[in-house]
């Protein structure tokens, strides 16, 4: 479905995860993690307009293979995982394989790590997993005096909001130690604790998928080329693979 304007370019469901899927390949992911950042590529592109954006950033630094060490905890209340690593981690590289851990437990788990940032590129992984495990699951990252959370409920909704320190503890029970990550599942709906929440239905999620599929989106033309670009050489990659 490609058409093109002087400086943007309409692109297809299809071209949205397919183009994102060989550029990650091309950089160095395994065919399961391409396919995993490619599907958080498109849905971030589709309803917040900056997943291709998130894209150039990391295979431009290819594939990170940042080595990671495991630690596990059991509290009273919960399963503790803590993930160590050299240098933060990227969003949409690590963040299926930290809601997959999340979600590795019947129990309820909190993952800590060090992420680069929280951005819109958790909120495919963090709806799959809800989904999947039927519960309420959620990111949150503390800067200094503020804690940025994004969540997903089991019925496909999504929320993000912004709460102070004290209240987060407070009211949420939420303690993240500063430029730290939590990722983890819960019972309890954010709401009751903010009033600035922003929230997307599943309905609405499922009409702007629906008009993208029938319509397409629009896309920045030189943006497109240079994913193109980033994704030349993956027929050699995947023909290696065959042999």
């Amino acid at each position: 479905m490609s058409t093109m304007t002087e400086s943007t370019i309409r692109l297809s469901l299809r071209e949205l995860f397919e183009m994102p899927y060989r550029a990650f390949r091309v950089a160095g992911a395994s065919h399961g993690e391409a396919q995993d950042s490619a599907e958080a590529t498109q849905f971030t592109q589709v309803h917040y307009g900056t997943g291709l954006k998130s894209l150039i950033d990391i295979c431009h630094e290819k594939w990170t293979k940042t080595p990671t060490a495991l630690t596990r905890d059991q509290h009273p209340e919960h399963l503790r995982f803590v993930v160590t690593s050299e240098s933060a981690l990227k969003t949409l590289h690590f963040g299926p394989a930290l809601v997959d851990l999340a979600t590795s437990s019947d129990q309820t788990v909190v993952v800590d790590v060090r992420l680069a940032e929280l951005n819109a590129c958790i909120d495919n992984p963090l709806r799959l997993g809800a989904r999947r495990a039927d519960r309420t699951l959620f990111a949150a990252q503390r800067h200094d005096n503020a804690l940025r959370i994004r969540w997903a409920t089991p019925t496909g909704d999504l929320g993000r909001a912004e709460l102070d320190i004290e209240s987060a503890k407070a009211r949420a029970d939420l303690t993240v130690d500063n430029c730290r990550t939590h990722i983890g599942s819960r019972q309890e709906s954010f709401l009751p604790f903010t009033t600035s929440a922003v929230i997307t239905s599943a309905a609405d999620l499922e009409s702007r998928r629906a008009e993208t599929a029938l319509a397409g989106t629009e896309v920045d033309r030189e943006l497109w080329v240079e994913i193109n670009h980033l994704a030349q050489g993956f027929k050699q990659i995947d023909n290696e693979g065959k042999r």
